[in-house]
């Protein structure tokens, strides 16, 4: 059973994890657990990290999500755009600060040296 489950799911584990009254400090693992679950199942909270599906765009930052539609921050402004045009950020890309396609990094294909 993961940490998620011995909260009593996801919506109990992010209400938590959320808690304002300070009698409950998250921990690092329950916050990891958390982006882990909504990166598996497509979820959005404030303060996700996100990329573009469609171009080679910056990380942008989830501040505001309202039917659907997300307000980013990038640079010094922020947009509206429709969820589904996104995806959360992996680390490596969070870290490199854009989407990263798998044509970026050419080490996963088997490169031949002893063509004759």
């Amino acid at each position: 059973m993961n940490l998620i489950e011995k909260l009593g799911g996801y919506d109990r584990a992010s209400k938590i994890a959320n808690c304002k009254s300070g009698v409950v400090h998250p921990t690092k693992p329950l916050l990891d657990a958390l982006l882990e679950y909504r990166r598996a199942n497509n979820i959005f909270d404030i303060g996700d990290k996100v990329v573009s599906k469609e171009d080679h765009e910056l990380v942008k930052t989830v501040i505001l999500i309202s039917n659907g539609l997300a307000r980013l921050k990038c640079l010094q402004f922020d947009h509206v755009y429709p969820l589904f045009n996104f995806r959360h950020a992996t680390d490596e890309e969070i870290k490199v600060g854009h989407r990263i396609n798998h044509t970026d990094n050419l080490s996963h294909f088997d490169h031949c040296t002893d063509i004759a």
